[in-house]
């Protein structure tokens, strides 16, 4: 099955993590170290999620800055109204939690618009929580799976959602729902454990891959397409580190 149909020839790469980051956040300073290729390392934190943008800002600062990364320039967004200058002179781009629905409103469509450029540019962004919710053309944004609510995300994964803070807070109906609501139009969802991440990028081949980082575990929910009873619809896995599942071929 196909999915991700709107991003194809995307040259960048995504490090989404299901929220309370610690290991994962070197995982990501080390990427952002790899694209720099020896240049200054300056990353872009933008906190439009958080209700505290500069503690959000603050937390996610000190959780980068650590260890040989610890000369790095960390810097914030601007207002959320001025988001949406050429990004090109950051090695990496990194969302921060908070509500994803915040998150895209705040970015608006210049916003929008400036990241899937960076992306689809080969640039690397990362988020965590709601930072990570949001990479679908669909992301879920709150309920359970008797209420669950959804709205339009970024589109920067197309038809491929993500949940987060998964196993800790037992959201394993919560795709099982998204996916077999038509309104959605989304094929998978990946759901992130806590200081779990996907690394999301195209090989030589131009397959479209996630490979899992981190302590917990990912569980990929995909569309087979049979409708056969309440779930039957359903395709589930779980996914460990080092684990590598194909989003598109």
């Amino acid at each position: 099955m196909e999915t991700l149909k709107n991003v194809d020839g995307v040259r960048g790469r995504l490090f989404l993590i299901g929220g309370a980051a610690t290991t994962c956040m070197q995982v990501f300073m080390r990427l952002a170290a790899d694209r720099c290729a020896g240049d200054k390392l300056r990353v872009l934190v933008v906190p439009f999620a958080s209700s505290e943008p500069e503690k959000a800002f603050a937390r996610t600062r000190d959780a980068l800055l650590v260890g040989e990364y610890a000369d790095a320039e960390v810097v914030c967004a601007g207002s959320d109204s001025g988001f949406g200058a050429d990004l090109s002179d950051f090695c990496a781009v990194f969302l921060t939690g908070g509500d994803q629905s915040d998150l895209v409103a705040r970015l608006g469509d210049l916003g929008i618009k400036a990241l899937a450029d960076y992306y689809a540019g080969g640039g690397l962004i990362g988020g965590t929580s709601a930072g990570a919710a949001c990479m679908g053309k669909t992301m879920i944004t709150g309920g359970t799976h008797r209420d669950l609510t959804m709205a339009a995300g970024l589109g920067l994964t197309g038809e491929v959602m993500f949940d987060t803070h998964f196993a800790e807070r037992g959201r394993f109906a919560r795709p099982i729902v998204a996916l077999q609501n038509p309104a959605s139009g989304a094929e998978m969802a990946l759901g992130l454990d806590e200081d779990t991440a996907v690394l999301i990028q195209a090989g030589q081949s131009c397959a479209l891959s996630a490979t899992v980082f981190g302590s917990g575990q990912v569980y990929v929910y995909r569309n087979s397409g049979i409708a056969i009873g309440p779930a039957g619809a359903v395709e589930t896995r779980i996914l460990d580190a080092g684990e590598v599942i194909y989003l598109r071929r």
